[in-house]
């Protein structure tokens, strides 16, 4: 069996913990992995779906810059114990690479991959050019490079070669279904009424404020209409005083795995995101046909079928409200095999990245 180290930089509650549980799940037994998470919580949803019977989680306490030294201290008592255990490590945010593959590299763990999945490294300006700074030495420490996008990849890592490792999903999952759809708008309280959903983490990155602001203009003309908004954050509170003071039914559906019934129910998906690595809500809605109103910061690879538009970010929001309304005249069918071709489906891309996993254990040192 190949056993590799995860390692990640907090609990994650967005596209990259869905990543990681997509692949994981669609491997086979001849590879384990094993996490080292950065968190103090414990027990949580994306934990139970990680755990087998046959891996370990490891913690370490969550990354504060004020307990940076002693976060150095433990990560390379880590390593000191655990190294020789592994062939492979694959880092999941670029931001901590010195501070975790110094000793990994020290203590002799052969194969260290970096994983680009965004083009910037925070949505804070400046913790975004602290951890730029962090990732200078990033090639002295890693010596394998994965990313999302081409954009992702070029961001962190240039003219390196790379292995794209898709943020694949399970196109039957999203498939499109027309009592389904009936029933998942029967769920959701939108029977009759034009249906605009936002997925996505509640923080300054996806820019929901944005949303509010965009589908409070649409509903001047729409006044039946109706946003859900899917995903949780630190803006939350903030956010839902601010679609208070609209007068809109402006819904907060919180974190959620209903993500298949919510495209059915949705006419429209709106992602006016700041920057983006990928954006898997947009391969996931593109399955069943739903529109996608994009900002043009999404890479070119998220483009697969003709129901996806991008808008710049530097265009008013009346453009955004007006691509709103045409959009709420797509006719939707099922793009199953459109995603397959693409490259997106899990069940082939696990497959891919075990292979290619096994031929870095081959490269660098044989299975442990």
């Amino acid at each position: 069996m190949l056993r590799i180290l995860y390692i990640l930089s907090n609990e994650p509650n967005g596209g990259v913990g869905a990543v990681i549980e997509n692949y994981v799940s669609h491997f086979d037994d001849a590879v384990c992995v094993d996490y080292l998470i950065y968190t103090e919580q414990r027990d949580t949803d994306f934990q139970r779906k990680i755990k087998t019977e046959n891996n370990t989680i490891y913690y370490l306490p969550e990354l504060r810059m004020k307990d940076y030294f002693r976060l150095r201290r433990l990560t390379d008592e880590f390593f000191r114990t655990h190294a020789g255990e592994y062939v492979i490590a694959h880092l999941h945010f670029a931001g901590i690479a010195a501070m975790v593959y110094g000793p990994a590299k020290k203590y002799g763990l052969p194969c260290r991959i970096t994983h680009s999945h965004n083009t910037k490294l925070s949505d804070d300006s400046v913790k975004n050019l602290r951890n730029r700074l962090l990732t200078m030495n990033l090639k002295k420490v890693s010596n394998e490079y994965f990313a999302c996008s081409k954009a992702a990849g070029k961001y962190l890592f240039g003219s390196s070669p790379v292995y794209y490792m898709h943020n694949a999903i399970d196109p039957e999952g999203f498939r499109y279904d027309e009592d389904k759809r009936r029933e998942a708008r029967k769920k959701y309280d939108v029977e009759g009424r034009h249906t605009v959903l936002f997925s996505g983490r509640l923080e300054e990155q996806k820019d929901p404020s944005r949303v509010i602001d965009i589908f409070s203009l649409y509903a001047e003309t729409d006044p039946k209409a109706v946003l859900l908004m899917a995903g949780s954050g630190s803006m939350a509170k903030a956010l839902k005083e601010k679609a208070e003071k609209t007068g809109r039914d402006i819904r907060f559906l919180g974190y959620t795995r209903d993500m298949a019934a919510l495209n059915l129910a949705a006419d429209v998906l709106l992602l006016p995101s700041r920057f983006e690595g990928f954006g898997v809500s947009a391969i996931e809605a593109q399955v069943s046909g739903l529109p996608c109103v994009l900002s043009d910061q999404f890479p070119e690879e998220v483009d697969i079928v003709p129901c996806v538009r991008h808008i710049a970010l530097t265009e008013v929001n009346t453009v955004w409200s007006e691509a709103l309304a045409q959009a709420m005249e797509t006719e939707r069918r099922d793009h199953r095999q459109e995603i397959r071709d693409a490259g997106y489906d899990i069940a082939e891309e696990a497959k891919k990245l075990e292979e290619y996993y096994e031929e870095l254990a081959r490269k660098y040192g044989g299975r442990k």
